[in-house]
């Protein structure tokens, strides 16, 4: 019997129902609490604030299946400022995912 993987089904789930994006970033995450993606102005995020409310999953070595808040986005940066306390260092471009939910 074939088994999925819970990050599998995730995206599966959230991509049929069309609430589901994926992107990198393009600088490291500090410790702070900004996540920083050039490209997710690409992907039609030009507008600032339009990611408000939406929740990112950081699929990050030191910060490992990190979901977050989005509280403030920055479009003109690609700028996504999560709640929280500040996220962990990472030392390499990390795959993110945005997501309607939780």
């Amino acid at each position: 019997m074939p088994s999925i993987t819970r990050a599998n089904l995730r995206k599966g789930l959230a991509r049929t129902l069309g609430l589901y994006e994926e992107f990198a970033t393009s600088t490291n995450i500090t410790t702070n609490t900004s996540v920083v993606s050039t490209g997710l102005t690409d992907l039609g995020y030009e507008i600032d604030d339009t990611l408000i409310g939406k929740w990112i999953f950081i699929k990050g070595t030191a910060n490992p299946n990190e979901s977050r808040f989005v509280n403030d986005y920055t479009g003109s940066s690609g700028t996504i400022d999560v709640r929280g306390t500040p996220l962990s260092e990472e030392s390499g471009v990390m795959n993110c995912e945005l997501h309607e939910f939780s």
